[in-house]
């Protein structure tokens, strides 16, 4: 693809029929979606024969920089609800459950312990 061309419009958010064809050309499929334009593509069966030792080996390189698929799928993502603790002169902040839960964080203006808000 031309470094000039114009694949996207809104923003880059909303892909038009020029990003259609060159995702085409590379051997994918692309159906219209409502929101984000000719955004929904996927490989096609051919493509993914003619590349499969390429992607088998690509797949096995990205694993190995990043935590086993297995355990970062749907459902393992972290929780980062904060909780909001006080202290004793009424200062609060916000903090994961488990960072207040660990140790003590103390209030440099009182030198009291902040505790979960109630």
């Amino acid at each position: 693809m031309h470094a000039a061309s114009r694949d996207t419009s809104r923003q880059g958010r909303y892909h038009n029929k020029h990003f259609k064809t060159c995702a085409e050309e590379l051997g994918l499929t692309v159906e219209h979606d409502q929101r984000n334009g000719w955004s929904a593509s996927k490989i096609t069966h051919d493509t993914e024969h003619a590349y499969e030792t390429q992607l088998t080996a690509l797949a096995e390189a990205m694993t190995l920089w990043r935590r086993s698929e297995a355990t970062t799928g749907p459902g393992t993502r972290r929780n980062t609800n904060l909780l909001a603790a006080v202290c004793s002169c009424g200062r609060s902040i916000r903090v994961a459950a488990s960072t207040l839960a660990e140790a003590p964080i103390t209030c440099q203006a009182c030198d009291g312990d902040f505790q979960p808000k109630n």
